[in-house]
């Protein structure tokens, strides 16, 4: 069920219009609790430009993807990584880069993932052309200060920025640190489940903003908390709905076991009584003959234990 841009999810905290959606690239990660609300925001911002620094398997980036070809928007994306790792992920193996690029081939009407550093990247956008970026590269305080100093330029009046793992207090995170220093009323909002995302603007809210805006960023304490609850229900929705599909798939490949268990011990039994019609002396007895034959049925139907 789709809500028009005047009539936004959050007038029906209860019921959220992504409860039907299937998300396509989905590994239960840590930003896994906040594909519902990058699949709204992309829907409800419309941003000529969208980027994202640090993309790994684009679980994120992927379904901010799904959301502009489903919504039919005009949004260019990009995703930049060197896609070799960095300090808290350690090295990456080369197939993570081979495989997200393979993935997004399904998206490169509008898709485009630039393997290189972050400082390189920044010269191919011109100033002011990005309405939404999204900061998930190195996680340090200096890393996340340097990513957002040299990106805010090329961010729109009015822009917005995502960063990632604001509430991670481990060692040589500073994410938290950066977001104390540039969050403000009015201008910022915090979703505290799932290892934390900001939510940042570039300017005031208009009242030409999308309601989406207006709603996170103007709602007072009852109302942050009510926003927080619906999208926090919503992540947490999606990941049964994800453990569900595990758990028909595991049901369906026990079924074909058993399937496969039923036969071998039909035609084992049919190839021993033939075997014993033919030749009644070896009633009881396995000669290499029918060992032969057993082996072959067990390969053949592939049951679990077969030799």
């Amino acid at each position: 069920m789709r809500e028009s841009d005047s009539d936004f999810i959050l007038a029906k905290l209860d019921q959220p219009t992504h409860l039907g959606l299937k998300v396509h690239r989905y590994f239960g990660k840590s930003w896994c609790m906040h594909l519902p609300f990058a699949y709204e925001l992309m829907r409800e911002l419309k941003p000529r430009i969208f980027v994202e620094l640090g993309v790994w398997k684009g679980e994120s980036y992927f379904t901010f993807c799904q959301s502009v070809e489903e919504n039919k928007l005009t949004t260019r994306c990009y995703g930049v990584d060197t896609w070799q790792g960095d300090i808290h992920m350690g090295v990456f193996p080369p197939e993570i880069g081979r495989d997200t690029a393979k993935y997004n081939q399904r998206y490169a009407r509008f898709s485009e993932l630039k393997a290189m550093p972050f400082d390189q990247a920044v010269s191919s956008f011109a100033d002011g052309s990005i309405d939404l970026l999204h900061i998930d590269g190195g996680h340090r305080y200096e890393d996340v200060k340097t990513d957002f100093e040299n990106w805010l330029p090329k961010v729109s009046e009015g822009g917005i920025i995502l960063f990632h793992d604001v509430t991670v207090h481990k060692p040589d995170f500073g994410v938290w640190r950066f977001w104390e220093e540039v969050a403000r009323a009015g201008q910022s909002f915090l979703f505290e489940f799932g290892h934390g995302l900001g939510v940042w603007k570039k300017g005031p809210v208009l009242p030409t903003d999308p309601a989406l805006l207006q709603k996170l960023f103007l709602a007072d304490q009852d109302g942050r908390k009510a926003i927080m609850d619906c999208y926090a229900n919503a992540g947490c929705l999606l990941y049964f709905s994800k453990k569900l599909d595990e758990a028909q798939g595991e049901i369906n490949r026990l079924k074909a076991v058993v399937k496969s268990a039923t036969e071998w011990q039909r035609r084992l039994w049919i190839t021993r009584a033939f075997h014993r019609w033919r030749d009644p002396g070896m009633s009881g007895k396995r000669s290499g003959f029918l060992l032969r034959i057993e082996r072959s049925l067990k390969k053949r139907c592939k049951f679990p234990g077969s030799k």
